[in-house]
């Protein structure tokens, strides 16, 4: 399979992320790439979407992504991301976000379910609609 992967946020620019204890395009660039390593390791072909550093609006960021994911055909994009929540001596967990429904929302279950056998909370799984993110194919896991 082909899979865009994304790091989330930029570091500069108008598209900087969540900042609290820590900053979510700091853990983004420390995790993105073990993503990449362990998809393809599993035999995965890997086209890394992370615009360079530009300053860019989150459109664009966005649209950079989006663009060389079409124009690479691939069948599946990630973006990783942290949120920010208000401290808590007790974390609430994650949350898994995708696009559409079909193979989206089938790869969005299995990813929600594996992160929960690895003892995580999962929050929500999220579908959402929003026609700005332009993918041409609709599998889209965030």
């Amino acid at each position: 399979m082909k899979i865009a992967v994304r790091f989330g946020h930029q570091l500069t620019g108008a598209d900087g992320g969540a900042v609290g204890i820590v900053k979510e395009t700091d853990v983004n660039r420390r995790y993105g790439p073990k993503v990449i390593s362990k998809l393809q390791a599993l035999g995965h072909t890997i086209i890394n979407v992370t615009p360079p550093e530009a300053h860019r609006s989150l459109s664009d960021s966005l649209n950079y992504g989006i663009n060389l994911a079409n124009s690479n055909n691939v069948d599946l994009f990630v973006s990783c991301h942290v949120n920010a929540a208000a401290y808590t001596s007790v974390p609430r967990g994650c949350e898994v976000v995708c696009l559409g429904s079909g193979k989206g929302l089938d790869y969005a279950t299995k990813v929600s379910n594996a992160l929960s056998e690895l003892g995580f909370k999962i929050v929500e799984l999220r579908q959402i609609l929003e026609d700005w993110l332009k993918l041409e194919k609709q599998i889209c896991l965030v």
